[in-house]
């Protein structure tokens, strides 16, 4: 069973976040091919724009504030154990990435994506820079989210959750990794763990209110 507290008293992150919460909505509003491609694809916009909407106010908090150059290099050369970071404005790490690749290549359910079979999964520095490559693709970072989106789905018993739950759980997975047993991911969603600077601080927040906040002021669409 799913069970979730009720978010009666859920901060305003619009007023916390301030200018990088606007600034996240900017960057949707401004790119309205990602809300064509996800509803092409069958999915909710509000619902896969707001698991990532947390790392969006994030990605627009350190932009610029750090230089990846060298671990994309150490990643390429050596792999995970060197160097796993963020990337991009979905802010997907190279391991995630890489798992998603691997469970999707096992499932016979998503033997028809074309653009999967044609992606290296082995253990070489060129299918790490191929994937590297990938990543600070806008394009392919929605790829991997509406990929997660669907795995998700189909690993987990999600059709009898409520929209709210199931948000929750699903943001929670996309940020603290899909392949823990769905137990402990509801129990990670209760508590704050997610920052939005390079390195912890003393502030920190609940990754799926955050969401639930967005999905809640979300223009869904009719039904």
């Amino acid at each position: 069973m799913f069970l979730y507290g009720q978010a009666n008293d859920q901060p305003d992150y619009n007023e916390i976040f301030g200018e990088q919460y606007i600034e996240a909505q900017r960057y949707l509003n401004e790119n309205q091919w990602i809300t064509t491609t996800l509803v092409r694809h069958k999915i909710d916009p509000c619902f896969a724009q707001s698991i990532i909407y947390p790392e969006l106010i994030r990605y627009s908090c350190i932009k610029d504030k750090i230089e990846i150059q060298a671990l994309k290099t150490l990643y390429v050369q050596y792999g995970e154990k060197y160097a796993d970071f963020s990337v991009g404005r979905f802010q997907i790490k190279p391991s995630f990435a890489e798992k998603l690749e691997t469970d999707l290549k096992k499932n016979t359910i998503f033997h028809s994506e074309n653009e999967l079979q044609k992606i290296d999964t082995a253990q070489s520095v060129k299918a790490r820079l191929e994937r590297i490559k990938r990543l600070e693709s806008a394009t392919w970072q929605l790829q991997y989210l509406m990929w997660f989106i669907m795995l998700s789905q189909e690993r987990f018993n999600l059709a009898t959750m409520p929209d709210g739950e199931k948000l929750k759980f699903v943001a929670t997975a996309y940020n603290c990794g899909y392949n823990k047993p769905a137990k402990q991911i509801i129990e990670i969603s209760k508590h704050n763990y997610f920052h939005t600077g390079i390195f912890s601080g003393k502030d920190f927040y609940n990754y799926s209110d955050i969401s639930l906040f967005y999905w809640r002021n979300c223009s869904h669409p009719s039904k």
